[in-house]
């Protein structure tokens, strides 16, 4: 070794020395904790942090989708019902219908039924002679 340096010129110390300052700052540039490393690990943890925020929102995502899926199957049977109970007001109202026309029908009837028997009370037929044993003998038969 001390032959190395004896030997050296004023050229090979200078690149000596340059080697020894490159290692010193090398090292301690690699040693000191600069701001861009706690730059680098601030990131780090922000990203971290934002991937677990990510994973949270994709599991609260699918489940949002899952109770999506089981509503518009929910719906879909609830408009059934709907559908099925608009189906049997309409079969109703058409019975309901047909019901007032033959209660109508039935008080009509009833109504000049009424109106014969007053008429009959009142004015009852008065049958004489061969009208009067017609009659005795229709009502005998």
């Amino acid at each position: 070794m001390k032959e190395f340096f004896s030997n050296l010129d004023l050229k090979g110390w200078l690149i000596v020395i340059l080697a020894g300052i490159t290692i010193i700052l090398f090292t301690y540039v690699l040693m000191s904790p600069t701001g861009w490393r706690k730059k680098i690990r601030e990131y780090e943890k922000i990203n971290k942090e934002l991937q677990e925020k990510r994973d949270s929102l994709d599991r609260v995502n699918n489940e949002l989708k899952k109770l999506a899926v089981e509503d518009s199957l929910r719906i879909v049977m609830f408009q059934q019902r709907v559908d099925s109970v608009n189906k049997i007001i309409k079969i109703k109202d058409v019975e309901i219908k047909k019901l007032k026309k033959d209660a109508a029908e039935a008080e009509e009837i009833m109504r000049k039924t009424k109106e014969k028997i007053e008429e009959l009370t009142n004015n009852p037929i008065k049958r004489t002679g061969s009208d009067l044993i017609e009659s005795i003998k229709q009502k005998t038969k």
